[in-house]
Formats: C-alpha cells, structure tokens, sequence
C-alpha cells in the first residue's frame, strides 16, 4: 500500500463483527490492524481482553465489568478450554497453575503497562483467581493473601497525569504453593521504580 497517495495499509477483510479474539489469526499484521482490532472488540462487546498467541491483552475500560468476574465466570475457567472460552485474565492464571501441576516447575505472570493501564486491578484479578484455583481447606490465610495487596498498593504511591494513586515501585509477589499445588503463603518483594 501507498500511505502518500492516501491509502491504507492492507485491512483485514474477513474481519468478525466482534474482531478477532486472538491477534496471530489477522490475515495483515501491522500496528493499524493491532490496534483496530482492539478497539473494534472493545467497542462490539465491551471485552477489554484479547489474545496474542498466549498473552493476554487487556484494554483499560476505567470502569468495573461485574458480569466478567463473576463465581460462575471464574469456575469456568478452572479447567481452561481455550477452543470454547472468550479471551480473559483467568485464562492466565489458569495456564500458569496447569503448568504448575504438569511440570513441577516454578510459574510466571508477567503484568505490565504505563500508568493507570490497570496493572494493579489486574493482578488483584490474577490473585484471587489463583486463589481460588489453588485453595485449601484453611481458606482463612486464602483470604488474608488476597486482601494484603490492597495494602501493599497504598505504600510508595504518587499523582502522576495519568493516576492520582500511582505506585512509584515494582512488586514481586511470590504466591507459595505445597507440593500438592494448594496454596500456603506468599511473599512480596519491592523494588523502586524511579529515582528522584
């Protein structure tokens, strides 16, 4: 395509009404075709996540989705079928304790973006679905896990232009499983983001 003459790089022309819900399945890959498909899922259904092969991308709605994160919704994906279920955030924790419990090998979720993208609301989402996934029958210290990060959230902020309530650190957060993958305690490790 010729961007001078005005016309726009290739489109993917078979596209669904509500886009695609996994991103290596666009016939052109560019960042114009990245982001419209984004947005057209956004705005066809109000879904802020989308796939890209095993990464999740979630779009900030700035607002609360109850019907996505519902007792039903999370159970749903307990035993994660990605051929039958709608791109989510649970589909991550889900992969991560499967993986947990097929290879014994330590896990890793990786949440990143700018400010006020929804890093925190994300992972308090990935924690109690993990949460859930891997309880006990002592759900007392379950409980106490999932309701520390809130805390932990409030210690280092700052008002950025984007976020009146931004975290200045990095967060670790090691969630300890038994070797029969039921969870027994966690640990969170704090690093500076900037420097002043």
């Amino acid at each position: 395509s010729n961007m001078e003459g005005g016309t726009l790089p290739f489109q993917n022309s078979s596209m669904p009404e509500n886009g695609f819900p996994d991103m290596t399945t666009l016939d052109h890959l560019h960042e114009a075709a990245l982001l419209h498909n984004l947005r057209v899922r956004f705005f066809a259904g109000g879904c802020p996540y989308t796939y890209t092969a095993d990464i999740v991308i979630a779009v900030n709605p700035y607002a609360w989705f109850p019907q996505l994160y519902t007792d039903e919704m999370r159970k749903e994906y307990l035993v994660f079928d990605r051929s039958r279920l709608a791109p989510h955030v649970y589909a991550t924790s889900s992969n991560a304790y499967s993986g947990l419990q097929e290879t014994q090998t330590d896990q890793a979720i990786l949440v990143s973006g700018e400010s006020g993208a929804g890093k925190t609301e994300t992972v308090k989402i990935l924690m109690a679905h993990l949460a859930l996934i891997a309880s006990s029958d002592d759900s007392s210290h379950i409980r106490r896990i999932v309701e520390s990060n809130p805390l932990l959230e409030s210690f280092g902020n700052a008002q950025t232009v984007r976020n009146d309530n931004s975290s200045r650190f990095g967060k670790f957060i090691e969630l300890e499983l038994n070797s029969n993958c039921r969870l027994v305690g966690s640990r969170c490790r704090t690093y500076l983001s900037e420097k002043s």
